[in-house]
C-alpha cells in the first residue's frame, strides 16, 4: 500500500507540474500504436523507441538485451549469451508466447510454445525498436497481451559494407571466456529505387560454470571419510543439499546469415523481401568439482587430488535427467511485404513464414537402461527433437473519411504445425545414435481474423480511437502415440476444437499544447493455446508432459491513464498508470493416478495485475544527457480452482521493482555511456516458497552497471570498449549470471 501511494503521488505530481516548452520539435514517429506512422506524443499507447544509435551505445549481442533497459519490460535472459529460452515480462505477461515480437511487421513467435529465437535478429542491422506496452489484440490478434515489441530492418542508403569484429571476457570474474563476435554487412545499391543486402553474424564463447552440481544430504553423508569440499546449504525453498562443483562451461555458438532485396519505385510503394537462415548449437565441457580426497603418493607423499568425480552419481555432474546437457536449434525465415497505395486506398500486404528445428540432449534417463552414463558417454536422451513451422499473412488497408477520419480496416490469417519425437540415445553426446523411439506428436492450427480501428481527429487537440478484431482459431487435431521395446503401448487422437474471441479497444488523446499529451484507453486481449499446450508430449524431471485439446484461451481487459510532458528546461517525462485483471490462464498441472507422474495444462487461473511506469531525461551541460525509468508492478493471483492457497501470490517472472538510471556523455570524437539497473527479487514458483536466495538455483535480486566508451577516428572507422557489471556482483537467476565482463570492438564501414 505504501508503494502503491508513493507512485500514484509521483504521477500526480508530474501531470499537475510546471508550464510547458511550446516547442514543435518533438517529433520522434513510431508505427506500432496505430500501424500508421504517428508523432510518438500522439499515440494513444504506451510506447518506448530505441534507435540503432542507442543500441550501439550498450554492450549487448542480442535484440532482446536491449529490451530490459526500456520502462516496464523484464528481459529473462539468465544466463547471458548461453541462455536458450529467454523471454521478456511485460506488464506482468511473462511468458514469451504473451508477447507479440514483429520484425518488419511479421511476427517471430514460433508454432510450437510461442517462443522468439532472438539470436538471429541481428542487431547490426536493426534501424529502431518499438515497445508497445499494453494489451493490442485489437490490431494484432493473440500473443499481444502483455504487449507488442516491433523491430524496424533499415533500408540500405547506398552501395557499401560494414565490418565490425569484437572479442571479449571475463574480467577476474565468472562471465563469458572468449567471447568472438564477427558482423559483416553489405548493400548494393543497384538502381536508385534498388538494394540488395547480405549480413552475416557468427557468434561464439566458451562460457563459464552457469549450473551448479549438488547432492542430497544421504548422498553427502556416504562418501568416503577421505573425501571433503562438500559444502551444506539451503535451497531456495528452505530444503538442505550440498553444493560440489559445477557441470562444466556452457559454450555457445551461432551463425546468422540474411538476404534482402528492397524495391522502392516511388515515395508510396515498397517492396520488401527477406530470408534468413540461423544454426547454433549450445553444450558443457568437463565438470569441475569442488571435492577433494586425500591420497599418498609413492615420490610426493600425501596430497590432496581433486579427481573425485566417482564419488558422487555421475548425473549429478552431467544434469541429470532435469536439464539439458546440450542441444542445436536450427531456423529459416521468409517474409514479404509490400506497402504501396491506390488513390486515397493505403495498402500493406505482409506475408512470413518461420521453419524452425531444435534438438534437447539430455544425460541418462534412457528406458530400458542401457549402459550407465559417464562424462564421455552411455545412455541419454533427445527430449525433445521439435519441428514447427508458422505462415501469418495480413492484409492492411488505412482510408481517410471526412477529413476527420482515418479508418484501418483488414484482415490476417496464420497457419501453424508441430511435430515432435522423444528417443532414446546409447550415446548421449551423439544424437544420432537413436534406439527407440518414446513417443511422438503432431498437431496443427489455424487462426482467421478481420480488425477494425476509426481514428477520429475531434478537433485539433483531442483525438479518439475506436477498434476491434474478431479472431476465428481452430486446433485442426492431432495425435500423440507412445512406446516402449515391443512397440506402441498408446495413442492419444486429438479431433478438432475451435473458439471465437472479439477484442475491442478504445483510446482518447488530448494534446492542448505541443508538449503536453494526455492519454487514456482500455481494451480486452486474447491468447489462443499454443500447439504444445494442446498436443505437445515432452519428458521433464521423471513427469511426462501430455498437452490438453481442450484449453480455452486466455483473456486479459485493461485500462490506462498517462500523461507525456516536456519542461521547458529540456526535461522530459512520462507516466503511465495501469490495471489489468487476466482469466482462464493457462497452467501446468498434476494428473492424479498416473503413472509416472503426468503433468498437463489447465484453465483454472485468474489474476489481477497494476502498476506505475514512470520514464524521465534531459540534457546536462558540456555533452551530457541523462534518463531515468522506474517500474511498479503487482501482479496477485486472485483465483485457482486446483489450489486455492495460491490466492494472493505474485505472478512468477514478475520482480515488483525495475529501475535503469542513464548517463551519455558525447563530443566530436567521443561517445560514452553508463547504465545502472536495478531488479528486485522474482519468484519461478507459483506457491511463492522459493524465498531463499544468494544460494544455488535462487532468483536474486541484483544492481549492475554497465560502462561502454567508443571512439571515432573518422565518420567510418571506430573502435569501443565496454564493460558489464562493473563491480562485478554476484547473483543467481537460478543460473549464476555473468560477472565482470570486458569487450572490445573494431567497426569500419566502406
Amino acid at each position: 500500500m505504501k508503494n502503491r501511494k508513493l507512485c500514484l503521488a509521483v504521477l500526480a505530481a508530474i501531470i499537475g507540474s510546471g508550464e510547458a516548452m511550446a516547442r514543435e520539435d518533438f517529433e520522434t514517429m513510431v508505427v506500432s500504436a496505430t500501424r500508421g506512422e504517428i508523432d510518438l506524443k500522439d499515440s494513444p499507447a504506451s510506447v518506448s523507441v530505441i534507435d540503432a544509435e542507442k543500441i550501439r551505445q550498450m554492450t549487448i549481442f542480442t535484440a532482446d538485451e536491449a529490451l530490459g533497459r526500456t520502462v516496464g519490460v523484464m528481459n529473462r535472459r539468465t544466463k547471458g549469451f548461453m541462455e536458450t529460452t529467454p523471454a521478456i515480462t511485460i506488464r506482468g505477461m511473462s511468458q514469451a508466447k504473451d508477447n507479440l515480437i514483429l520484425v518488419d511487421g511479421i511476427p517471430q513467435n514460433d508454432a510450437n510454445n510461442g517462443q522468439v529465437n532472438w539470436t538471429m535478429i541481428d542487431t547490426e542491422n536493426v534501424e529502431r525498436i518499438e515497445v508497445l506496452r499494453g494489451p493490442y489484440s485489437s490490431l494484432y490478434g493473440g500473443n499481444a497481451m502483455g504487449g507488442v515489441v516491433s523491430i524496424f530492418t533499415r533500408m540500405p542508403e547506398r552501395s557499401g559494407a560494414t565490418l565490425k569484429i569484437g572479442v571479449g571476457g571475463s574480467l577476474e570474474s565468472t562471465a563469458p571466456e572468449d567471447f568472438r563476435d564477427l558482423a559483416f554487412s553489405g548493400a548494393i545499391k543497384a538502381t536508385p529505387s534498388l538494394a540488395l543486402g547480405l549480413n552475416y553474424r557468427q557468434r561464439s564463447t566458451a562460457g563459464y560454470p552457469t549450473t551448479h552440481a549438488n547432492v542430497s544430504n544421504a548422498v553427502a553423508a556416504n562418501l568416503p571419510a577421505d573425501v571433503s569440499g562438500a559444502t551444506p546449504y539451503t535451497t531456495n525453498i528452505g530444503g538442505a543439499s550440498n553444493l560440489v562443483g559445477d557441470t562444466g562451461n556452457n559454450w555457445f555458438e551461432d551463425d546468422t546469415v540474411g538476404f534482402s532485396i528492397k524495391y522502392a519505385p516511388t515515395e508510396r510503394t515498397r517492396l520488401d523481401l527477406t530470408m534468413v537462415r540461423s544454426e547454433s548449437e549450445y553444450g558443457y565441457d568437463q565438470p569441475h568439482s569442488n571435492l577433494r580426497q586425500t591420497v599418498v603418493h609413492p615420490d610426493l607423499g600425501t596430497i590432496d587430488d581433486i579427481s573425485t568425480l566417482s564419488t558422487v552419481p555421475m548425473n549429478s555432474w552431467l544434469n541429470g535427467a532435469v536439464f539439458a546437457r546440450g542441444g542445436m536449434a536450427e531456423q529459416d525465415n521468409i517474409g514479404l511485404a509490400l506497402t504501396t497505395a491506390w488513390r486515397n486506398l493505403g495498402i500493406k500486404l505482409t506475408v512470413g513464414h518461420i521453419d524452425k528445428q531444435t534438438e534437447t540432449y539430455i544425460v541418462g534417463g534412457a528406458t530400458p537402461a542401457i549402459s550407465p552414463a559417464t562424462l564421455v558417454g552411455g545412455d541419454g536422451r533427445i527430449a525433445p527433437a521439435t519441428d514447427s513451422n508458422r505462415t501469418h499473412a495480413d492484409a492492411q488497408f488505412d482510408l481517410p473519411l471526412l477529413d476527420r477520419h482515418v479508418l484501418t480496416f483488414g484482415g490476417a490469417g496464420t497457419w501453424g504445425e508441430l511435430s515432435n519425437e522423444r528417443w532414446n540415445l546409447s550415446n548421449w553426446t551423439d544424437p544420432s545414435s537413436r534406439v527407440l523411439k518414446v513417443s511422438d506428436a503432431h498437431g496443427k492450427d489455424q487462426t482467421y481474423a478481420l480488425f477494425v480501428q476509426d481514428a477520429w481527429f475531434i478537433n485539433d487537440a483531442l483525438t479518439a480511437y475506436f477498434g476491434g478484431r474478431q479472431t476465428w482459431w481452430k486446433m485442426k487435431g492431432g495425435e500423440a502415440n507412445f512406446y516402449n521395446a515391443s512397440g506402441l503401448t498408446r495413442t492419444d487422437s486429438y479431433g478438432e476444437t475451435d473458439s471465437s474471441d472479439f477484442s475491442p479497444k478504445a483510446s482518447l488523446v488530448y494534446r492542448p499544447t505541443p508538449a503536453t499529451t494526455y492519454r487514456t484507453s482500455i481494451g480486452r486481449a486474447f491468447r489462443a493455446p499454443m500447439l504444445f499446450e494442446l498436443i505437445q508430449t515432452s519428458g521433464i524431471a521423471g513427469q511426462t508432459f501430455v498437452g490438453n485439446p481442450d484449453l480455452e484461451p486466455e483473456t486479459l481487459t485493461s485500462w490506462e491513464l498517462g500523461i507525456d510532458h516536456s519542461f521547458a528546461n529540456g526535461i522530459d517525462a512520462i507516466a503511465t498508470y495501469y490495471q489489468s485483471k487476466a482469466k482462464d490462464l493457462i497452467e501446468t498441472v498434476n494428473i492424479p493416478n498416473t503413472t509416472p507422474t503426468e503433468i498437463s495444462p489447465r484453465n483454472i487461473g485468474e489474476a489481477e495485475i497494476k502498476g506505475v511506469e514512470l520514464e524521465l531525461r534531459g540534457p546536462l551541460p558540456l555533452g551530457f544527457s541523462w534518463s531515468a525509468n522506474y517500474t511498479w508492478t503487482d501482479a496477485e493471483v486472485t483465483k485457482n480452482e486446483l489450489n486455492p492457497e495460491l490466492v494472493g501470490k505474485q505472478l512468477t517472472h514478475t520482480p515488483e521493482h525495475m529501475y535503469n538510471l542513464g548517463l551519455d556523455w558525447r563530443n566530436d570524437a567521443w561517445t560514452v555511456s553508463m547504465n545502472h539497473y536495478r531488479q528486485s527479487k522474482r519468484f519461478t514458483r507459483a506457491d511463492n516458497l522459493d524465498t531463499v536466495t544468494k544460494v544455488p538455483g535462487s532468483t536474486d535480486a541484483f544492481s549492475l552497471t554497465d560502462l561502454k566508451a567508443t571512439y571515432a577516428f573518422s565518420e567510418n572507422h571506430s573502435a569501443s570498449l565496454g564493460i558489464n557489471n562493473v563491480f562485478d556482483e554476484e547473483y543467481r537467476q537460478f543460473y549464476l549470471s555473468p560477472g565482470r565482463f570486458w569487450f572490445v570492438e573494431l567497426r569500419s564501414r566502406y
